[in-house]
């Protein structure tokens, strides 16, 4: 229902590139989380700055994703 008022492009882009994205991701920061449970300060800090690193960049992505489409499609069909 959320994505009803999203242009074509950026509801394309979440519906076939979104679960992969987030899949990814989840998986890595799964990965990256196991370090913050580390007895040594740097790999702990290593985790913590991969995890919000990784999950700021699958946002952004996501968000990012949609809009470089909206834009190309947009101007793809001013060109017309």
């Amino acid at each position: 229902a959320a994505a009803a008022g999203l242009p074509r492009p950026a509801r394309v882009a979440a519906a076939e590139a979104g679960p992969a994205v987030v899949t990814d991701a989840l998986a890595i920061i799964l990965g990256f989380g196991l370090l913050l449970a580390s007895r040594v300060p740097t790999n702990r800090a290593l985790g913590l700055l991969v995890v919000f690193g990784l999950a700021g960049a699958c946002l952004l992505t996501l968000a990012g994703a949609g809009s470089v489409l909206t834009l190309l499609d947009r101007r793809r069909e001013e060109t017309r």
